[in-house]
């Protein structure tokens, strides 16, 4: 691989692609609103009590839960439009089903906390379904906050409803049977043509092929249990059809909670960003990051080892040291293609249509971006081994919750987000060293018992099919 081609495209497809980049990470569906501009009653505590009449309690329960869901993705502006739905997904797992979600938003109404500024559905919002917009009252929410610390308003419980934790009840049966029979691998893809099968199966078929599903379901309960309602941590698998929906095409999974979209930097549209949130929750935080965290996970996954925390795996790949901190981040973007993509040509035909590979096509050819993206993708695997594909968020989710949960154990104050742990405080040396030894002994011990775990279990299925095979002959 020609060093300068690997850095004269990385270097093109990272500046073209930046600006998209960035902006991707505002809220779609937040927008800000002038103030004044939405005709909000404005209510006092005492009139607030008096529209929530008898059931007042009940009915501060499933409000808390509405505003800690959403407080941090509404936007710094005094008046925020969101999508909202009675489908949330976000919704359902606290509400249970439409008609509760459909009275909490009456109710929120009613406070003048949101108010329904377009009537018309929209396809989109945070479930992925057809929503109204209402503009959310930052005025309102305050004095919601006021009356929930009067009363110790704690919220609704999310109901536990994962079937990976409860268990499959009496379909389990039936789906084993239909398990056995099926002609599908049941695997995390972020390319797949499942057909006629229910998300059930797909579920079961993924309990059977991926143990610690099930495990870390139950970690995740527990958990939560320690933590506020917005950072409930969901970790269960994502399904995805096509627009009939008698197709799967794309099955993922990773660790997330309501705090992983916020913006790291300021917005023009005034969102509320990820330091606005952890100054509110932490007051003064140290930021603890597995640097590298895709590549890092993947070289455990192949050879048994963690890393040190300060070895860069992208220095690896391309060969040498960088000389600057922006080279590193030009081959750090380019590297999820090349790691995710399942060939050079789809790769280049990626590039290519976004129109971030232009200028070095013309200057040295379209057979020559073909070559140097297919030589850089054997030098992510000559560095890190296979690659694991989206499964890879499986993994490195799990690492991440049993390091989480022993920083809680520990006592730390902590806020995941992806592979950044936020502990509050600042952290001397010793602290550090003891947050990176839970991170690394959370990694080994995850390989002993999971993956080492796998490979001896298909050596030994290989051995007793070997030994059958030669007791026919």
């Amino acid at each position: 691989m020609k060093e300068t081609d690997l850095t004269a495209l990385a270097a093109e497809v990272y500046a073209n692609a930046a600006n998209e980049i960035d902006g991707a990470l505002v809220g779609k569906s937040a927008e800000s609103l002038p103030l004044g501009s939405v005709d909000f009653p404005q209510l006092s505590e005492d009139e607030i009590m008096a529209v929530l009449g008898r059931k007042w309690r009940q009915h501060l329960d499933a409000l808390k839960s509405l505003v800690d869901l959403y407080q941090y993705i509404t936007s710094n502006k005094a008046v925020t439009v969101l999508a909202l739905s009675c489908k949330s997904k976000r919704l359902l797992a606290i509400y249970s089903n439409h008609r509760q979600v459909s009275r909490v938003l009456f109710a929120a109404c009613r406070v003048g906390l949101i108010k329904a500024v377009d009537n018309t559905y929209h396809f989109g919002g945070p479930g992925r379904c057809f929503a109204k917009k209402y503009a959310w009252n930052k005025a309102a929410q305050a004095t919601l906050k006021a009356l929930f610390a009067k009363y110790q308003i704690t919220g609704l419980a999310a109901p536990v409803d994962n079937p990976l934790l409860l268990g499959f009840g009496n379909d389990a049966s039936q789906l084993e049977a239909d398990f056995a029979e099926s002609p599908f691998r049941f695997k995390f893809a972020a390319k797949t043509r499942l057909a006629n099968v229910s998300d059930s199966l797909v579920l079961y078929g993924l309990s059977k092929n991926y143990p610690q599903l099930a495990d870390y379901a139950a970690k995740v309960a527990d958990i939560n249990a320690k933590l506020p309602a917005d950072e409930q941590v969901t970790f269960t698998p994502t399904i995805t059809r096509n627009r009939k929906g008698d197709i799967v095409t794309k099955i993922g999974i990773r660790a997330t909670n309501p705090l992983v979209s916020l913006p790291k930097e300021e917005t023009e549209s005034g969102a509320i960003t990820r330091a606005d949130m952890l100054a509110d929750k932490l007051g003064n935080w140290t930021e603890i990051d597995v640097k590298s965290s895709v590549p890092r996970v993947t070289y455990l996954l192949n050879y048994g080892t963690w890393q040190d925390a300060d070895f860069d795996f992208y220095a690896a790949i391309l060969g040498r040291p960088f000389r600057s901190s922006q080279e590193r981040k030009e081959i750090k973007h380019i590297f999820m293609p090349l790691y995710f993509e399942t060939s050079a040509k789809s790769i280049a035909h990626h590039l290519s249509i976004k129109h971030q590979a232009d200028a070095f096509t013309k200057q040295f050819g379209k057979a020559a971006l073909v070559r140097t993206i297919d030589a850089a993708r054997n030098a992510v695997t000559v560095a890190l081994g296979r690659s694991w594909g989206s499964e890879i968020f499986l993994h490195e989710s799990c690492i991440y919750l049993d390091a989480f949960a022993a920083l809680l154990r520990r006592g730390y104050r902590v806020i995941q987000v992806y592979d950044a742990f936020f502990i509050q405080g600042r952290l001397d040396a010793a602290e550090v060293a003891e947050v990176q030894y839970c991170i690394q002994t959370a990694a080994e011990d995850y390989y002993k018992r999971y993956i080492c775990k796998a490979d001896a279990d298909a050596t030994g299925e290989e051995s007793d099919a070997n030994a059958e095979a030669q007791a026919v002959a």
